[in-house]
């Protein structure tokens, strides 16, 4: 177990990556309706799938997953249909600070916490991450 000061660096320093992840990427967040009409497909099988309407793939894909869509189903059911947009992107700009959360843990107990922070900072500040999509989910679980 670590100190009660290691504790808390960890936490902010996992609570900076997190901040940071947000504000890097607010101006397209903000303009979350101007999406790409690959994102738009992945949003309104979203739609359909919050209805009911089960697909395994992508539309339009016999090898992708629908799982960007499942997700974008869930962060669709906390927001009015006018805001779908906003559930869309934030649904896998929440994904990639998850991921980028727990290589932060799994490298804070091998490198210590300034060490792990400043090797996050990568992911935080990336426009484009080992997947492509940050904001725009085509393929982003899939592809993680």
């Amino acid at each position: 177990m670590g100190s009660a000061r290691s504790r808390r660096a960890g936490r902010g320093a996992a609570l900076a990556l997190v901040v940071l992840s947000f504000a890097f990427r607010l101006p397209p967040l903000l303009n979350a309706p101007g999406t790409n009409s690959d994102a738009a497909v992945v949003g309104l099988q979203a739609r359909h799938l919050a209805h009911g309407e089960l697909s395994l793939f992508l539309w339009g894909s016999h090898y992708q997953t629908s799982v960007d869509s499942f997700v974008a189903a869930l962060f669709s059911l906390f927001v009015p249909p006018s805001a779908d947009a906003y559930a869309l992107m934030l649904s896998t700009l929440v994904g990639h600070v998850v991921l980028t959360l727990a290589v932060f843990v799994t490298l804070r107990r091998r490198l210590g916490d300034g060490r792990a922070f400043a090797l996050c900072l990568a992911l935080v500040f990336t426009t484009s991450p080992v997947h492509t999509y940050v904001l725009y989910p085509p393929r982003q679980a899939a592809l993680t």
